[in-house]
């Protein structure tokens, strides 16, 4: 008796068999797409064959994170450099071990960084062994994030455990310049970091986008009364409040009864300070910062036609040494140490904002622009410890479909050919 392998003519099986071989497998993890059946209920791994490693490999992202929220509660300054040389270049060493393509824009965003960043060392005879170890930590977080599962438990405890430090400050009566290390402005970008690194690992496996973690968010930048802090927060809660309804509708309803309950109980005074804490910076200072304002204009006029290129060297200043040689804004000290290669890098990021109103995943966009509109006021991201960040929704964005532009271009293709 002879046994039938399959129903389907032998050109069909191989037509179909050549297209398995050849299709390219989707920037992920070793194991693949993310899965419900690859994790259990609670976001830990099921020990399975190549599943079990890329999560090994995955929890180098959540010691790099969680070593960063521990130096920056206790305040030692030496524990990120040192957290990026031990974590970070060894997931860039692990990485390249179990090499896996990535895709093509991750070389060239550190290509581009590492020459600007070699090119402006050399010329001030200024590079430091911390910052480049930074930049290439930066890369393995980066690989390990785009191609490696993650587990979704963890993420959670690192956002509560930094939120709930900081939310027993509040309950014990800590001013928000003393809850960490630094000044009130810690609160607000280490919460928008944390936050963002769990929505990142939430839609990487695929799990339910929750309005809670935003809504935490906001009630800590508003203790705070940070102003830029305070409007990022605010972006992110509607955000992810419109983009997310369907799933979250629970904990709208439940902040809804809980918002007239607390107008029927008639402490219409508690409610008149909470207000005064939100707006009291705004009113009394405005929307824009003196301070930042000065230090714009103070790096614009000191630009000549070699800084503008190699960008400048503030500790050789004395007027940014005044300033603590803190610009307070992201970009300023990016093109101070990259020059000529943050206007390639700031070009790149702002197409991939364009880029990400016509994708499909929104959750892209707003993270990125959270993340760039608290950037703006801080020295938050580029040559630091979370910019991995901000180069994943780039990539990220730049791989995701966008239907909207395909036609646009098709249609511009489609009537050059006629007009020929």
């Amino acid at each position: 008796m002879r046994l039938r392998t399959s129903t389907f003519p032998a050109d069909f099986r191989a037509e179909n068999l050549k297209h398995f071989e050849t299709t390219p497998v989707p920037i992920g993890s070793l194991a693949g797409p993310a899965d419900r059946s690859d994790s259990s209920p609670i976001g830990l791994p099921k020990f399975a064959p190549g599943v079990l490693l890329s999560y090994l490999l995955g929890t180098f992202l959540f010691l790099y994170a969680g070593s960063y929220f521990y130096g920056f509660v206790v305040g030692d300054a030496s524990f990120p450099t040192r957290n990026v040389i031990l974590i970070g270049m060894g997931a860039l060493f692990a990485e390249l071990v179990f090499f896996k393509r990535a895709p093509t824009l991750v070389y060239f965003i550190f290509a581009v960084i590492l020459s600007g960043y070699l090119a402006s060392a050399l010329f001030y005879g200024r590079g430091l062994l911390g910052d480049a170890a930074m930049i290439l930590g930066n890369a393995g977080i980066l690989l390990v994030l785009l191609r490696r599962r993650m587990a979704v438990t963890l993420a959670y405890a690192i956002f509560l455990g930094f939120a709930g430090y900081i939310g027993y400050g509040v309950a014990n009566g800590v001013t928000p310049d003393d809850v960490l290390s630094g000044s009130r402005n810690g609160v607000s970008w280490g919460m928008l970091e944390a936050v963002a690194l769990l929505y990142i690992v939430l839609d990487k496996e695929r799990r339910k986008i929750g309005l809670w973690p935003a809504l935490i968010t906001l009630v800590l930048c508003v203790w705070s009364a940070q102003r830029s802090g305070i409007l990022a927060s605010g972006l992110l809660f509607l955000g992810v409040a419109g983009l997310y309804f369907r799933q979250n509708r629970v904990t709208l309803l439940v902040l809804v009864l809980a918002l007239v309950a607390f107008f029927a109980s008639a402490k219409l005074e508690s409610l008149g300070q909470m207000v005064d804490l939100f707006f009291f910076r705004f009113e009394m200072l405005g929307l824009a910062s003196q301070d930042r304002g000065e230090t714009l204009g103070i790096y614009w006029n000191r630009l000549d036609a070699i800084s503008f290129f190699l960008g400048q060297d503030l500790t050789r200043d004395a007027v940014w040494q005044l300033w603590g040689l803190n610009p307070h804004n992201s970009y300023l000290l990016m093109h101070s140490w990259l020059g000529f290669a943050a206007f390639i890098l700031m070009g790149l990021i702002l197409g991939a904002v364009v880029r990400s109103f016509f994708c499909q995943n929104k959750i892209y966009c707003l993270l990125l622009i959270v993340l760039l509109l608290r950037a703006a006021t801080d020295i938050l991201f580029f040559l630091s410890t979370f910019d991995f960040l901000i180069y994943y929704l780039v990539v990220r964005i730049y791989g995701e479909p966008a239907p909207v532009i395909t036609r646009m271009w098709s249609a511009v293709a489609h009537r050059a050919l006629e007009t020929q």
